[in-house]
């Protein structure tokens, strides 16, 4: 009788739990497109990195409208001081200034948004991570993200140079096998460079359920992210943010990567 007692004791609380999880991500999933544009800068790391423009506080609204784009690297993104000093001393709730973003919104009123991406080339911060982005918005929901007026593009000689050699002379090697006696010719660099550019359109930009809950899926990134955070020996890791802490940039000086 007490074994048949606790079983109907368990099954209620485990149904109490499942209706009242249930009700919260119904809740979560209509609340959270509302308020996308509007979450504070320490949830930002809980959003899929793809949507992470319809957070950006540089606008007026969840969906910018005839904005300024800018494209490139970390620095592109906000990568720098000004970041660690508004991440160090902004609160739970806080969506401070901290990026060129910012800086061009405030001065014009322009709505602005980055869709850069740490720790890579031109190829990645001007071409692939901008146009999965605006693809893959464009495939969630409703939206219906219309394209920038304007391109800021962020290039600096310090490590993209070096960055674009590496990802070319990486992808040429791999595509020619042996070592290479003679030099490379600049229709094939094109020819690489085109077939990259198609794989990036021709990606997974299909809509299907579990890419339209929102909420659940940030919700299942952020407690991804405190797990990390709380079981890894180094608690810097760049968990809010789509770049690297460090480093940021690397140069290279007589033949060797510094840290820039």
């Amino acid at each position: 009788l007490f074994i048949n007692l606790l079983s109907n004791y368990m099954l209620k609380n485990l149904a109490l739990f499942v209706t009242t999880l249930f009700l919260m991500l119904v809740l979560g999933e209509w609340l959270f497109p509302k308020i996308l544009g509007k979450l504070p800068l320490r949830l930002y790391g809980s959003i899929d990195k793809n949507l992470r423009i319809l957070a950006q506080s540089s606008k007026k609204s969840t969906l910018p409208h005839e904005y300024i784009a800018i494209v490139g690297d970390s620095y592109a993104v906000g990568a720098g001081d000004w970041l660690e000093e508004v991440r160090g001393g902004t609160s739970f709730f806080g969506s401070p200034s901290y990026s060129p973003a910012h800086l061009i919104n405030e001065k014009t009123g322009i709505d602005v948004v980055s869709f850069g991406q740490g720790g890579v080339g031109s190829f990645g911060g001007i071409w692939k991570e901008p146009i999965t982005q605006f693809l893959h918005i464009n495939s969630v929901k409703n939206y219906h993200l219309s394209p920038p007026k304007y391109f800021l593009v962020f290039f600096y000689e310090g490590n993209d140079i070096y960055d674009n050699v590496g990802f070319l002379r990486k992808k040429l090697f791999s595509i020619k096998k042996g070592p290479l006696k003679k030099k490379i010719e600049l229709n094939e660099v094109i020819i690489h460079l085109n077939r990259e550019f198609q794989k990036v359109l021709d990606g997974d930009y299909s809509r299907n359920l579990w890419k339209n809950m929102l909420f659940t899926r940030s919700l299942s990134q952020g407690i991804s992210n405190l797990v990390k955070e709380f079981t890894s020996w180094n608690k810097n890791l760049p968990f809010y943010f789509s770049f690297p802490k460090t480093p940021i940039s690397l140069g290279l000086i007589n033949d060797e990567k510094t840290p820039l």
